[in-house]
């Protein structure tokens, strides 16, 4: 796991630990929707969009949305030391079936 920041936006990428193809990810705080499109938990759920939301210095919530309606939800924890990132995802498949997964990404 590698987490980046600029002014305005967070670069998390999250490679190794069983995932095929590293992913990289911008988010963008600015309660406007972002297209979602190529993200896993998009792919899985037909979301088409995103907001993101800062919590607090290491907390960061996510809703994902499809014809306007939230269908998935995420929250993003950094630990105190930093050195890993806990991300708890809700929401409905496209297989109709809920779904409640937990990850836990540590620091290379």
């Amino acid at each position: 796991m590698k987490i980046e920041s600029d002014a305005k936006d967070l670069v998390l990428t999250l490679e190794g630990g069983g995932i095929a193809t590293p992913q990289k990810q911008r988010l963008t705080f600015n309660d406007q929707e972002q297209s979602v499109a190529s993200t896993p938990l998009a792919k899985r759920t037909g979301a088409t969009a995103v907001v993101y939301s800062k919590v607090s210095s290491r907390e960061i919530d996510a809703a994902y949305k499809k014809n306007g309606q939230v269908i998935a939800t995420q929250k993003r924890i950094v630990s105190t030391d930093g050195r890993s990132l806990t991300s708890t995802m809700d929401g409905v498949g496209l297989n109709g079936k809920n779904f409640h997964e937990v990850f836990v990404y540590d620091k290379q």
